[in-house]
């Protein structure tokens, strides 16, 4: 056995057999606390918890020290030890769904780390220390209610993902234009009105800012790979390139565009019936 998917089976595990654990996946199950034997378990590398009434995660997780993934989305979790720092060679922690308020110290100082998820929690703040993540690869802080992105974002330079969706940003820094291995950046669902020019140099970004408040366009944002900018409020697109021939906008609601002479087709989508078009 190598694998435990029940508890009634991790109750009747013998102690002879627990270095041969290296599996324990005891999602749905109800469980209020993180059953105490699971600690005695030292070999295990993956743990998942999911989808269960789990509130505390308790200083015993330190023992753990071969774990590698911890799945604990969809509980009640509102405190997890800073011991969970003590994990060296943790790679995925999955906390989504819960009823975080902080990215506590503990999770800060997890250095191994290459893909944390806490979408979903209620996190109002991204703490500037998260910068220790520094082997992090993929970040998602969704569907919190976060207002602000430190400048200390732009050092987690081996990001290749960043999700902040539905939060309530409105402001991008400019330190995020150094994450230069960054392939995906969804900020969709905030309150954001600029684009710093810093990140334009992420020519192959695929960026998602639809739903926000952007009232000005470079056309720099043509250097980056794929744009999605539908439902923003623009007032003007400066400075498109002349030789610029086809342009689709979706759901604009201001009533003037100025726009390239040589332009050959545009689409406007979902858009106000009072909409004036005025050719550069």
């Amino acid at each position: 056995m190598s694998i435990i998917y029940l508890d009634s089976e991790l109750r009747r595990l013998k102690e002879k057999d627990y270095k041969k654990i290296y599996k324990v996946l005891l999602n749905e199950l109800q469980l209020i606390d993180i059953p105490q034997m699971i600690f005695n378990l030292s070999n295990i590398t993956t743990l998942c918890l999911a989808s269960n009434q789990i509130k505390y995660i308790p200083d015993s997780i330190e023992n753990l020290q071969n774990l590698e993934y911890l799945y604990l989305s969809n509980n009640k979790i509102c405190e997890i030890s800073d011991k969970i720092s003590s994990l060296k060679k943790l790679k995925i922690l999955h906390i989504l769904n819960n009823g975080l308020e902080t990215i506590n110290y503990g999770i800060i100082n997890i250095l191994s780390l290459k893909e944390l998820n806490v979408m979903g929690n209620d996190i109002l703040i991204i703490p500037p220390n998260i910068k220790s993540l520094i082997n992090l690869k993929e970040l998602v802080l969704s569907f919190n209610s976060i207002s602000d992105i430190p400048e200390t974002i732009g050092e987690l330079l081996n990001l290749e993902k960043l999700f902040l969706h539905n939060n309530k940003i409105n402001k991008i820094p400019r330190s995020i234009g150094k994450l230069t291995k960054l392939k995906k950046l969804s900020l969709n669902n905030n309150f954001i009105e600029n684009i710093p020019d810093t990140l334009y140099n992420l020519i192959n970004l695929e960026l998602h800012l639809e739903y926000n408040r952007l009232h000005h366009l470079s056309k720099k944002i043509l250097n980056i790979k794929k744009s999605h900018i539908a439902s923003n409020s623009y007032y003007n697109l400066d400075d498109l390139p002349n030789d610029l021939e086809y342009l689709q906008i979706d759901e604009l609601d201001v009533p003037l565009l100025n726009l390239p002479c040589n332009l050959k087709e545009i689409r406007l989508y979902y858009n106000a019936p009072h909409i004036r078009i005025k050719s550069s």
